[in-house]
């Protein structure tokens, strides 16, 4: 990897970052809440009303839900596991869910004002992909909120990041990247935000 600050990280657990894998842990691996009050400000100041929205691992849509509810925007999901895009769909009828994955994203180009991504591109078995269809999907002028693991190695995670890394991933798209550090959702941990325009 050439890429200073990104680590290619080996999964210990066998075919975790699969629509199988996901699909059996999905109960225990989402309870599908919403970040926290300080994530969810930082994420909606970026939403305009009547806007596309896609939330990238959204489970069983619930931040689907809020950019529609409370923001007033056109909000998509997509996440890997069936059982997740099946309770979304059935929680959540006004809105399109797909199941897809963050490198195979089965939307137009130029199609999203925001694309919301939590904790879902450590999990991505080809990064580079992923980023091109993070930018791929999005308008010209839309933004980008990723939020990453800070350094946080873990069994089921294929990419390690730092701050750094961040900034070098996206250095060539000719995109402004903007990062902090911030407390993750249980407050023990540490998570890195990246507002990319």
């Amino acid at each position: 990897m050439d890429i200073k600050g990104i680590h290619q990280h080996i999964c210990y657990e066998k075919n975790v970052n699969t629509k199988e894998y996901w699909n059996k842990k999905h109960a225990p691996y989402s309870k599908g809440k919403l970040p926290n009050r300080k994530l969810l400000s930082i994420i909606t100041k970026h939403i305009d009303v009547n806007e596309n929205v896609l939330n990238i691992g959204c489970s069983k849509g619930n931040l689907c839900n809020y950019f529609l509810s409370s923001c007033g925007s056109r909000a998509y999901g997509i996440d890997i596991s069936s059982k997740a895009i099946f309770l979304a769909r059935k929680n959540y009828p006004r809105i399109n869910f797909k199941i897809a994955s963050i490198d195979k994203i089965p939307f137009d180009t130029n199609f999203f004002s925001l694309v919301v991504s939590i904790e879902t591109l450590e999990h991505s078995n080809d990064i580079f992909s992923a980023v091109c269809e993070l930018i791929r999907v999005l308008k010209d002028d839309g933004k980008i909120v990723l939020i990453v693991p800070n350094k946080a190695p873990n069994k089921k995670h294929n990419w390690i990041f730092t701050e750094k890394g961040i900034l070098n991933l996206f250095k060539h798209t000719g995109m402004k990247v903007k990062t902090s550090i911030i407390k993750n959702r249980d407050g023990v941990g540490k998570w890195i935000l990246a507002v990319i325009h």
